[in-house]
Protein backbone atom coordinates (compact mmCIF):
# COMPACT_ATOMS: atom_id res chain seq x y z
CA UNK A 1 0.00 0.00 0.00
CA UNK A 2 1.30 3.23 -0.78
CA UNK A 3 2.02 6.20 1.64
CA UNK A 4 -0.46 8.50 -0.03
CA UNK A 5 -3.47 5.93 0.09
CA UNK A 6 -2.91 5.15 3.81
CA UNK A 7 -6.21 5.65 5.47
CA UNK A 8 -4.30 7.40 8.56
CA UNK A 9 -3.20 10.61 6.24
CA UNK A 10 0.45 9.91 7.74
CA UNK A 11 1.38 9.76 3.85
CA UNK A 12 -0.70 13.08 2.75
CA UNK A 13 1.22 15.06 5.99
CA UNK A 14 4.28 14.06 4.72
CA UNK A 15 3.71 14.89 1.48
CA UNK A 16 2.46 17.82 2.08
CA UNK A 17 5.26 18.53 4.26
CA UNK A 18 7.69 17.64 1.51
CA UNK A 19 6.09 19.73 -1.04
CA UNK A 20 6.06 22.95 1.45
CA UNK A 21 9.55 22.53 2.13
CA UNK A 22 10.07 22.17 -2.19
CA UNK A 23 8.16 25.15 -2.62
CA UNK A 24 8.04 27.81 0.29
CA UNK A 25 11.34 29.04 0.16
CA UNK A 26 11.32 29.74 -3.81
CA UNK A 27 7.77 31.75 -3.25
CA UNK A 28 8.85 33.76 -0.04
CA UNK A 29 11.41 35.27 -1.77
CA UNK A 30 9.53 36.20 -4.77
CA UNK A 31 6.86 37.65 -2.70
CA UNK A 32 9.23 39.71 -0.94
CA UNK A 33 10.95 40.78 -3.77
CA UNK A 34 7.49 41.59 -5.28
CA UNK A 35 5.81 43.53 -2.04
CA UNK A 36 9.36 45.45 -1.64
CA UNK A 37 8.81 46.58 -5.35
CA UNK A 38 5.64 47.51 -5.20
CA UNK A 39 6.51 49.38 -1.70
CA UNK A 40 8.75 51.47 -3.21
CA UNK A 41 7.61 54.68 -4.41
CA UNK A 42 5.43 54.84 -1.00
CA UNK A 43 8.51 54.40 1.17
CA UNK A 44 10.37 57.29 -0.76
CA UNK A 45 7.64 59.97 -0.14
CA UNK A 46 7.14 58.36 3.28
CA UNK A 47 10.56 57.63 4.26
CA UNK A 48 9.59 54.56 6.11
CA UNK A 49 12.18 51.47 5.74
CA UNK A 50 10.72 49.72 8.53
CA UNK A 51 7.94 48.61 5.98
CA UNK A 52 10.80 47.26 4.15
CA UNK A 53 12.38 45.60 6.64
CA UNK A 54 9.52 43.82 8.30
CA UNK A 55 8.78 42.41 4.78
CA UNK A 56 11.80 40.51 5.28
CA UNK A 57 10.90 39.47 8.09
CA UNK A 58 7.97 37.87 6.83
CA UNK A 59 10.21 36.06 4.37
CA UNK A 60 12.57 35.02 6.88
CA UNK A 61 9.63 33.57 8.74
CA UNK A 62 8.40 31.76 5.88
CA UNK A 63 11.77 30.19 4.36
CA UNK A 64 12.25 29.00 7.86
CA UNK A 65 9.30 27.54 7.85
CA UNK A 66 10.23 25.67 4.68
CA UNK A 67 13.97 24.79 5.10
CA UNK A 68 12.27 23.11 8.79
CA UNK A 69 9.52 21.23 6.89
CA UNK A 70 11.99 19.78 4.75
CA UNK A 71 14.68 19.35 7.86
CA UNK A 72 12.22 17.20 9.65
CA UNK A 73 10.77 15.03 6.27
CA UNK A 74 14.53 14.12 5.86
CA UNK A 75 14.84 13.39 9.57
CA UNK A 76 11.74 10.90 9.32
CA UNK A 77 13.62 9.28 6.25
CA UNK A 78 16.87 9.00 7.26
CA UNK A 79 16.80 5.73 8.63
CA UNK A 80 14.10 3.84 6.08
CA UNK A 81 15.72 1.57 3.55
CA UNK A 82 14.84 2.69 0.27
CA UNK A 83 14.51 1.26 -3.15
CA UNK A 84 13.06 2.35 -6.33
CA UNK A 85 10.16 -0.04 -6.21
CA UNK A 86 9.32 0.78 -2.65
CA UNK A 87 6.54 3.20 -1.59
CA UNK A 88 7.92 6.44 -2.91
CA UNK A 89 10.67 6.72 0.12
CA UNK A 90 13.10 7.20 -2.90
CA UNK A 91 11.32 10.34 -3.77
CA UNK A 92 10.66 11.65 -0.48
CA UNK A 93 14.32 11.69 0.45
CA UNK A 94 14.77 13.48 -2.86
CA UNK A 95 12.21 16.16 -2.16
CA UNK A 96 13.39 16.45 1.15
CA UNK A 97 17.42 17.37 0.40
CA UNK A 98 16.12 19.36 -2.60
CA UNK A 99 13.89 21.34 0.10
CA UNK A 100 16.57 21.72 1.89
CA UNK A 101 19.01 22.35 -0.80
CA UNK A 102 16.17 25.22 -1.61
CA UNK A 103 16.20 26.41 1.18
CA UNK A 104 19.56 27.80 1.33
CA UNK A 105 20.00 28.90 -2.04
CA UNK A 106 17.04 31.18 -1.66
CA UNK A 107 18.48 32.32 1.70
CA UNK A 108 21.61 33.76 -0.24
CA UNK A 109 18.99 35.18 -2.75
CA UNK A 110 16.85 36.55 0.31
CA UNK A 111 20.23 38.04 1.90
CA UNK A 112 21.22 39.36 -1.85
CA UNK A 113 17.88 40.93 -2.38
CA UNK A 114 18.14 42.51 0.82
CA UNK A 115 21.39 44.52 1.12
CA UNK A 116 20.48 47.24 -0.97
CA UNK A 117 17.25 47.67 1.44
CA UNK A 118 20.34 47.74 4.37
CA UNK A 119 22.36 50.14 2.58
CA UNK A 120 20.46 52.59 0.36
CA UNK A 121 17.28 54.82 0.91
CA UNK A 122 14.10 53.85 -0.27
CA UNK A 123 14.41 57.12 -3.21
CA UNK A 124 18.17 55.62 -4.51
Amino acid sequence: MSHATSDDGVGTRRNVALWAGVLLPPFAWLLALQVSYSLVTSNCQKARPALLHGVLVGAVVLLGVGAFLAWRSWRALRGKPGTLEDSGVGRARFMAAFGLLASGLFTLLLVATAVPTFLLRPCD
